[in-house]
Formats: C-alpha cells, structure tokens, sequence
C-alpha cells in the first residue's frame, strides 16, 4: 500500500467515525485492542505519513484538528470494542474443542468405552502437534484414566485471512487415531501406551516418544511399560521402521516422564545416522531430571545429567494460571535445538518449574555418555515466566509459551548467544486471555507456527469445565520453516 492509499485509509476513518474502515486482524471474532493501537500508532505508520501529509498541504491548526479526531475516534473504538486482551500479531484459532472426541468404529463402541472407563471426555487433553502434508498430528498423554487414544490427527485446512468481517467459527473436528486405535491398547508394551511427543523429519519418519507409564497425575501410576521410540513411515501409512526400548538405566519405567523431543538431521541426507534428544521430566528424586540421547545409527540411548539445570527449582515451582495454582514440580520439559547446517548445534532447554533457560553444545550430547555435564551447560539467563514447549524455526528464532502470562514469546538466538546471563532478551509476539498454558509447537510447510493452548492446570486442579472451550490449536504466519530444513 503507498502513501497516497495509506493517507485515503485514514481519511476515509476520520471521516466516517466507524470501526467498519478499519481492516484489522482478528482473533476469532474479537476485536484485539492492540490491533486497534497497531492501526494508528503501529507498523504501518498511518498516523503518522497522515499527519506528514496534511501538515506539508494545510495549516497547522487543520493538523492539530486532524490528529484530535484520531484520538478520540481511537477512544470511541475503545469504549465499544469488546473486552478482550490483545495480541500483538494475527493468529487464528483453527481448531477449539469443549471436550476432545475421537472418530470410533461405531457409536456403540463409543457408548461402550463411557460405560467402563475407557473414555472419560473431561480427562481427555491435547498437548503435542507437528504437521506433515495434509494431517495436523496431536497427542493426548494418558495423564489420567479414560484416554482412548493418544497419538491423532485431524485434517490440515488452508489458512484464513482474518478481518473485521470474518464469521467463521474454529473447527471442532474429532480426532482419527493413528495409526489405529487398537495399535494403542493400554497394557500392551508392544502398542503405543502414553504419547506426550513427536516429531516429524524431512523424510516423513515420526519420531514417537512413548512415556510407557500412565496415568502420571493420579497417586499410583501404571509402571507396566518401559519407555520407548517408535519411528514410523508417514509416506507408507504409519509402518513401524524401528522401535527401541530405553534400558532402566537410561529411563526407568518406576520414575522416568519423557516429555519432549528434537531431531539432529546434521547427518547424512538418508537419515540413517540422526539423533534424538529428549528431555526427561521425571527421574529419581535424588538426581532430577536428565537429558537423554538416541543414535538411530547404533540403536544405542545414553543420558548426560546436570542437576543445577536439569531440575525444577523449588521457588518456582507453582504459578497462577487462568485462575488455579499450578504445580509445576516437573524437571527439564521444554527443548529446542538450532537450525540445521550451522556451525555448532546448541540444544536449548529448561525444565517446567524453573525461569531459568539453559544450553548445551549438540556435539556433548553425541559424544558424552551417561556422565554429569555441568562444565559444558550455560545458563542463558531468567524468562519472566515458566514453559512448557519450545521450538525454533530455521532463522534462528525461539518459540516458547510464557505460562503466567498467557502469551507467546520469541527470542532470537544471536541474542542467547551473546546473553550475559542475567535476563532472556524476549519479545512477546502473542498475548491473550484465551492462550492459557501454551503446550506443543509445530511448523507446517506454508510457513506458520501451529500451537497447542490446553489449560493443563484445570486437568492437574481436578476443574476442567466440558461447558467451556478447554483446548485450541492455533497457529500464525511466523514465515519460516521448521529448525530441521535449510534457509534459502
């Protein structure tokens, strides 16, 4: 848009007095204050090339004249917009559920899972999503009784560009267990037990995180089932080309939680020699959490420990969310890693309970085995708040949920390069009401970011109201691709 059409805009906003001129970026079918500021004082600088304009063509007094309507016509959009916390940037809300459902066999076999426990609606919760193709993959950690299935997908649908005028309603879609619902049966150590993450590689391969336990957030969790990680073939309908179960020396399957994954493709370009690393939440009590490594190439784990980083941090272990206190007893639970083809690879991390972010050369963890590794960590400074996922694209930016705060954060990694220790260099790209507990981040391949918001600590407070919308996936033009694909 040119000066000529910028200076048309804002006349044509003075002149009328109605939100109805102003194309702005919506959420939903709110009205976000900050858009509304962002059109006369933000990134498009229409206020300002206005006021160049009339003050070179008029009097200063029609200028003075002219930025008074803009301000109190600014004012009046304030006084009707709706109530509301703003967000800095357009994201859409693609898929909002009150309850999360699947797509069953037949509604008997639905009707059947409620009558014995198998499916318990109010304690199903979404919490990890990458994208490949066509398919918006999301898992439901068996957290607590009642989950049918934990690995999902539901249909990847065009992006919308949202304005004033948009009506259009997030989606509500059940979820379609993958690969199948009966490769999920609970108890069976060979089938899919308690998915919290995944990823997707560039050839098409999930990397599946397999918990093993169930039913963490209840007294007594189910132990049956060691930990394991399943690859499967996306390009051949799921077909199972690995699975390696962790020894009980790397994650046990009494005390071991783990959370979240990234995968190194600095290798080979047929995949054959990548690795995993993962974060362990849980771990024995005297030792604390761990980051733990997978050689696709030797079918061989190890972990490397640090328990100054690697556990969550007493003072910061609760947080108000959406009204509840939330215990964030957890260890490292957030891990990123830096975009292929760099120089040096660092793994960027922090456990749940910590403001602290931390990193560790990739190269540690590839060649360091089941050793204490605090000479090699760096503490990369405090974050305002607590987080769960993170993820970073391919120009080096970090994404990551601010727990207390409802918001989205990004931070780019020349500045945690250069940190001094002391405080994250963060910038807030989203903040909302509706972004309660920012969980799992995906990039899909037109370039935006997908992230869960699933209000975790209504499920942990026993609170989950099937009356209001609990889980939303989300998503923004971040334009850039996933850490794991080159930038050109």
């Amino acid at each position: 848009m040119d000066d000529a059409a910028n200076v048309k805009k804002v006349d044509d906003f003075i002149i009328s007095g109605r939100r109805a001129s102003i194309q702005m970026p919506m959420n939903e079918t709110d009205v976000s204050y900050s858009s509304v500021w962002k059109f006369i004082h933000g990134e498009l600088h229409m206020s300002k090339m206005y006021m160049a304009h009339r003050m070179a063509s008029t009097s200063a007094a029609l200028a003075i004249s002219t930025f008074q309507g803009v301000f109190f016509t600014f004012i009046y959009i304030l006084a009707v917009a709706p109530v509301c916390v703003s967000s800095r940037y357009n994201y859409e809300v693609v898929y909002a559920w009150k309850v999360i459902d699947y797509n069953w066999p037949s509604p008997k076999d639905r009707e059947e899972a409620v009558e014995n426990g198998d499916y318990i609606p109010k304690n199903n919760v979404i919490s990890g999503v990458k994208i490949w193709e066509d398919r918006v993959y999301v898992t439901v950690p068996r957290l607590v009784p009642g989950v049918p299935s934990t690995l999902n997908w539901v249909p990847w649908v065009p992006a919308t560009e949202w304005n004033l005028y948009s009506k259009k309603e997030p989606l509500s879609t059940p979820l379609t267990p993958f690969p199948c619902m009966e490769s999920q049966k609970p108890g069976d150590c060979y089938a899919i037990q308690n998915v919290q993450s995944m990823e997707i590689d560039p050839l098409g391969r999930m990397w599946v995180l397999d918990v093993g336990r169930r039913n963490l957030m209840t007294p007594v969790p189910d132990n049956k089932c060691s930990p394991k990680i399943l690859i499967l073939d996306l390009k051949n309908g799921g077909k199972q080309l690995r699975m390696h179960v962790f020894p009980e020396e790397v994650a046990s399957r009494n005390d071991s939680f783990l959370n979240d994954l990234v995968v190194d493709v600095n290798g080979s370009p047929d995949g054959s020699d990548w690795f995993a690393y993962i974060s362990e939440s849980g771990g024995p009590p005297d030792r604390g959490g761990a980051i733990v490594v997978y050689d696709l190439k030797n079918d061989e784990s190890w972990k490397v420990i640090d328990p100054s980083s690697m556990s969550f941090d007493l003072s910061a272990s609760t947080a108000r969310i959406g009204g509840q206190t939330a215990k964030l007893i957890f260890n490292v639970d957030g891990i990123a890693l830096s975009p292929v083809g760099k120089e040096q690879s660092f793994v960027y991390y922090c456990p749940l309970g910590s403001l602290h972010l931390y990193s560790i050369p990739a190269s540690v963890l590839r060649t360091v085995k089941d050793q204490n590794v605090t000479q090699y960590v760096r503490d990369l400074g405090k974050k305002r708040s607590q987080t769960d996922g993170m993820m970073m694209d391919n120009r080096g930016q970090l994404y990551y949920g601010m727990l207390t705060e409802d918001a989205l954060a990004r931070v780019n990694q020349r500045d945690l390069i250069r940190s001094n220790g002391k405080r994250v260099n963060e910038k807030v790209v989203l903040k909302d009401q509706r972004l309660e507990w920012i969980d799992g981040l995906g990039f899909d391949w037109t370039k935006h970011l997908w992230f869960v918001t699933n209000r975790l600590q209504n499920l942990q407070a026993k609170a989950v109201k099937t009356s209001e919308i609990n889980y939303r996936l989300n998503r923004f033009n971040a334009r850039a691709m996933s850490y794991m694909y080159p930038q050109h």
